[in-house]
C-alpha cells in the first residue's frame, strides 16, 4: 500500500458505492493488519470522514468492529476526525457505538469528549440508541 501510495496512487479514490481504501481496509478481519495500513492511508492523506454512499464513515466501520486502536487513530489530534461529526443521518459516533452495544466503546468515546446530549435528524440521541439495541 505504501509503495502504491508513494507513487501518486490516490489514498481517497472511491467505489462504485463511494467506499473509500479506509472504509476497505477497516471491513478486513485482521485488525493488527488494518491498524497498520490505516496508519500509512491517514498518513499519506486518506481522509476518515468521507462518507460512502450509505452516509456510513470509516469511524463508524470501526466501531461496528469495537477495534479501539483505529478508532484512537481517527480521534488523534494529527488526523483530526471530530468525534461528534454526524452521517447522513445525524447520527454520531456515540449513536453509532450505543445501537451496537459496544459498552467499552461508548465509555471510550464519553472520555474522548462525544457529545451526549448530541441528536441525530429524527431528534434521538445516542440514549436512545441504547434500547434500540
Amino acid at each position: 500500500v505504501k509503495s502504491m501510495l508513494e507513487n501518486s496512487a490516490d489514498p481517497n479514490t472511491r467505489d462504485a458505492k463511494g467506499n473509500t481504501p479506509l472504509h476497505y481496509v477497516i471491513a478486513m478481519n485482521d485488525n493488527n493488519q488494518s491498524e497498520e495500513v490505516v496508519d500509512v492511508l491517514l498518513e499519506y492523506g486518506g481522509d476518515a470522514e468521507m462518507e460512502n454512499e450509505d452516509g456510513d464513515l470509516p469511524l463508524n466501520f470501526a466501531i461496528s468492529k469495537d477495534d479501539f486502536c483505529v478508532v484512537k487513530r481517527f480521534l488523534e489530534q494529527k488526523y483530526g476526525v471530530e468525534i461528534n461529526l454526524g452521517d447522513e443521518t445525524g447520527s454520531s459516533a456515540l449513536h453509532f457505538a450505543c445501537a451496537r452495544g459496544h459498552v467499552d466503546m461508548v465509555r471510550f468515546l464519553l472520555e474522548n469528549d462525544a457529545d451526549i446530549n448530541k441528536r441525530d435528524h429524527s431528534g434521538k440521541s445516542p440514549l436512545h440508541f441504547v434500547f434500540l439495541n
